[in-house]
């Protein structure tokens, strides 16, 4: 009896899995179609990157860090940026 039990509970957790996946993707694509009629993206904006303006600033003394927090971004995303 307890087997039979725990065979149906598992099973209904396992829909209410699914069906909240399917909930979840089917909001994101009204998300990204709602977005897109307003003219924006879904996700983190792009912050714009400029390479003189880096290689500007190290000239004058400025240090990695400092450069990507005059831009609003992470030491990480410069380097990422700088590398493409």
């Amino acid at each position: 009896m307890r087997r039979i039990m725990l065979t149906i509970a598992l099973t209904s957790a396992e829909r209410e899995r699914d069906l909240l996946s399917e909930r979840t993707k089917q909001g994101l694509v009204s998300a990204r179609a709602r977005l897109k009629a307003e003219g924006r993206e879904l996700g983190r904006p792009t912050i714009p990157f400029n390479r003189e303006f880096v290689e500007s600033e190290k000239a004058r003394g400025q240090t990695h860090k400092q450069i990507a927090e005059s831009l609003g971004m992470g030491i990480t995303t410069l380097w990422k940026r700088m590398k493409e």
